[in-house]
């Protein structure tokens, strides 16, 4: 199995930490990466860009609408959803083994 994780701040508050507090709250991640690279959980990373760059896609703001959500014995827990155009699609997050 495998998962995405994003870490996310607000660029705001980030904007008024001294260079201490960066540097301890870099800290953290720098050690969450060894972490996860020694256990072999690290694939890869990359930073994200600016959340003014960013482009935010929501179902229900596009007129679309989530059908349903169910969890699913053994397998995960699912959600069908339909888009402004009338596309159904199913997204399963599986259970972990």
């Amino acid at each position: 199995m495998q998962y995405v994780v994003l870490i996310y701040e607000s660029e705001a508050e980030r904007a008024k930490m001294t260079p201490a507090e960066l540097q301890t709250d870099f800290q953290g991640y720098f050690a969450f990466n060894a972490a996860a690279r020694a256990e072999g959980a690290l694939l890869g990373g990359e930073p994200l860009r600016d959340t003014s760059t960013a482009t935010s896609l929501r179902v229900r703001n596009q007129g679309g609408e989530v059908l349903t959500q169910f969890d699913m014995p053994g397998v995960g827990r699912m959600a069908i959803a339909k888009d402004s155009t009338g596309g159904v699609f199913g997204l399963i997050t599986p259970s972990e083994a």
